[in-house]
C-alpha cells in the first residue's frame, strides 16, 4: 500500500570519494564531486526499504507524481508490472525528503524496478525523469544536479503538456 511519508532535514548528501572520519576502510580514489545535487534519491529504511526523493533546492516543490514498474523472469517468461497508483505529494519544502517507492526484501529480489517522477517547480517547469533500473531496489542516486544536468543514467525531459496540478490538493 502506498503510505505518503515525509521527513524533514533527515539526508545529507555526502560527494562521492569524501571519506568519512568514522570510516573504517579508505575509499577508492574518485574525482571530486564539485557539483552539488538539486534533486536526489535516497535508499532508505529497514534493509534498506524505502526509497525517497530529497529536494535539496532552496525552493518549494508545488508537485511529485511518481509510477513505478518493471519486469521479472519466471522461467522462459517476462513478466512486466506496474504500480498504477503512485505517489502524489504537493508543497515538498527544501531539505524535505518523500517517500516514492517501497520495496520487499524477500519478494522483490528478483524484480527489476524502474521509477518515473513528474517534479512542478515555480524556478524550473514541469519536468519527467525516468530513473536507473535496479534489480530488487532502485538505488540511491542523483536526478539533477545543480549544472542543469540529469544524473547518471538519467532520463530528464521536460513536461510540454499542460497539466492540472489543482487536483493534487
Amino acid at each position: 500500500m502506498n503510505e505518503p511519508k515525509r521527513l524533514r532535514n533527515e539526508f545529507e548528501w555526502e560527494a562521492p570519494g569524501t571519506q568519512h572520519p568514522m570510516s573504517p576502510m579508505p575509499k577508492p580514489p574518485h574525482p571530486k564531486e564539485t557539483r552539488r545535487p538539486l534533486y536526489w534519491l535516497v535508499l532508505a529504511g529497514e534493509n534498506p526499504s524505502e526509497l525517497f526523493f530529497v529536494n535539496l533546492t532552496q525552493d518549494t516543490l508545488q508537485v511529485i507524481t511518481t509510477k513505478s514498474g518493471g519486469f521479472e523472469t519466471c522461467d522462459d517468461d517476462v513478466l512486466s508490472f506496474a504500480d498504477d497508483k503512485g505517489y502524489a505529494y504537493r508543497d515538498i519544502l527544501s531539505g524535505e525528503a518523500v517517500k516514492i517507492e517501497e520495496f520487499d526484501g524477500s519478494y522483490d529480489l528478483d524484480r527489476v524496478f524502474q521509477v518515473q517522477l513528474h517534479v512542478w517547480s515555480s524556478s524550473r517547469g514541469a519536468l519527467r525523469f525516468v530513473t536507473a533500473t535496479g534489480k530488487g531496489t532502485i538505488p540511491t542516486h542523483v536526478l539533477l544536479w545543480d549544472s542543469g544536468e540529469p544524473g547518471r543514467q538519467v532520463s530528464m525531459t521536460p513536461i510540454d503538456e499542460v497539466y492540472n496540478v489543482s487536483q493534487y490538493d
